[in-house]
This record gives C-alpha cells, structure tokens and sequence, in this order.
C-alpha cells in the first residue's frame, strides 16, 4: 500500500528547458512539449527582443515563465566561473531581473520561479557561501518566486524546486559531470526514458558509474541546446501518455 501510494504521487511529473538562448525555431517546436521555460535574461544570451519573444510563446502555450540568470559573460555562455566580486556579481544579476521583470511586467506574465544558470548554477551547488548569496538576492527580488537548483539544502526557508537533468549524467556524489568529458551529456532519448522510468517506477537514478543515487525532484529539466533536445521532448511526451504520466 505505502509503494503504491509513492509511485501514484510520483506519476505527475514536471519537465523545464532552457529557452529564449538564440534559436527561436527551435524554442516554437520545444515549448508545447513543456511544463516550465527558463527564460535567458542577458547575462549568458538575450536582450529585449528575445526575452519579449519567449514570454510571448509561453504564455500562447500556459507554459510556466522563469528568470535565467547567469555570470554576465555572453562570450562564453555563462559556462565559466568567473571570480567576481559580489558587488560586481549582484550588479550585474539586478540587472538582468531588472529587464527581465520589466518585459514581463509589460506583457502581464507571471513569473513562477528563477533558475541561475551553467557555471552560475554549479557554482552555487559547490559554494555554500556563494550560494547564501545568489539565492538571498534571488528572494529580495520576490519572496513568493520559487527558485530551481541540484544543491541538497537540508533546511532551508527559501522556496525551492529541486531539480534533477534528463540530459545530463551524474557522478556518485549527484553532482554534474562536468561537461569538459565526452560522457557529461545523454543524447539518445531512448536512454533517457530509461533513466526516466527509472525515476518515476522505482524512485532511482544510475550514476556513471552505477552507483544507484535516490535524489529527491520536483522539476526534470532539458536543455534546449543538448544535442536531439527536440526528439528527446517527444519521447518523454509520447512516454507520459503511453503510461498515463500527468504533467504539472
């Protein structure tokens, strides 16, 4: 009975993808496939046009509207850390909310939650410090907004979604593998509706080495630059419905 119970409760699953980063065809055929978008607001990618854009195809499809904000190093895609002073660092990041906010606020979106992004996102699981930080700033700028991260806090006041990634593999302390190895990223979708299944049926996930992980998740994520992003977003949507899997 208690099983049963685990595995109904699990059975209505959340997937988000980052959007809004310079492929707006792509983001067109991705966003009917999702439940929440993350949103590039200038740091990494994006500017008024793109952020307007975005905003404007989540709200044609009631997909969930998120800031995705990063160190400002649109040179490498936000996918270096950068060691900034924190004046410089909240400088730049109130910057990319204030153009974010004000874009959204023009087009009478809600935005449900903020997700910091590449090097940023890590960072802010490796650094305690770091972390107390980004994600203090995070709640000044709206204390309802929840906020997406991989870092395990035990106890934690901040309203936060855990996030596990469909397309990436992890190593046997759950952190990323770091994308500088040729086995960082899951390509083929049928792996990931393995690891998905996985996921939903016996509340799992493999590492890279086999280790079994037991992560707890409230939001599965995609990147929309991940190679077959698109297949692998109509592979879990076909899955979900051969399954009977709600989405929310």
């Amino acid at each position: 009975m208690y099983l049963a119970f685990i595995i109904e409760v699990v059975k209505r699953i959340h997937i988000n993808c980052d959007l809004g980063e310079g492929n707006t065809d792509l983001d067109r055929e991705m966003m009917p496939l999702i439940d929440a978008c993350n949103i590039a607001c200038g740091g990494h990618f994006g500017d008024d046009d793109s952020i307007y854009q975005t905003i404007e195809l989540a709200q044609q499809h009631q997909v969930e509207i998120g800031a995705h904000p990063s160190y400002p190093d649109k040179q490498n895609f936000g996918r270096v850390s950068l060691d900034l002073l924190w004046t410089d660092l909240s400088k730049a990041l109130n910057e990319q909310w204030n153009l974010f906010k004000t874009i959204a606020k023009k087009q009478d979106a809600q935005v449900s939650h903020i997700k910091p992004h590449g090097a940023l996102y890590n960072d802010c699981q490796r650094d305690d410090h770091l972390r107390g930080l980004v994600f203090m700033l995070f709640e000044s700028w709206d204390e309802k907004i929840h906020i997406y991260t991989n870092a395990r806090l035990k106890e934690t006041k901040l309203r936060i979604k855990q996030e596990l990634f469909l397309d990436r593999n992890y190593n046997d302390d759950q952190s990323l593998v770091s994308r500088t190895y040729d086995n960082a990223l899951i390509s083929d979708p049928n792996q990931v509706i393995e690891n998905l299944d996985r996921l939903i049926f016996h509340q799992e996930l493999l590492s890279i080495t086999g280790t079994v992980l037991r992560p707890q998740f409230h939001t599965l994520c995609v990147h929309s630059d991940s190679p077959n992003a698109l297949k692998i977003l109509e592979s879990i949507q076909r899955y979900c419905e051969s399954k009977k899997i709600a989405r929310v």
